[in-house]
């Protein structure tokens, strides 16, 4: 597992970006035709990962309240 902290990580991946478009051969206006097509693509699946997200933890609460309320019937104050 990667324990780098989020913000090397982007400075990373944005080096990464960099150096492709550099090395890449193609022109700078070719490169912005396909960020742009790009971007919607990775707006979409950042959509559904935080939907995910969202879904996962809203159940880890339900569960530790279940939790809570299942330890407070079985031992009330």
């Amino acid at each position: 597992m990667n324990n780098k902290p989020i913000t090397l990580l982007r400075e990373d991946f944005i080096e990464s970006i960099q150096n492709l478009c550099n090395s890449s051969g193609l022109p700078f206006f070719v490169i912005s035709d396909i960020l742009k097509w790009l971007i919607p693509q990775v707006d979409e699946v950042a959509r559904k990962e935080t939907e995910k997200d969202r879904a996962v933890f809203s159940a880890e609460i339900e569960r530790e309240k279940e939790k809570e309320i299942k330890q407070q019937e079985k031992d009330p104050l």
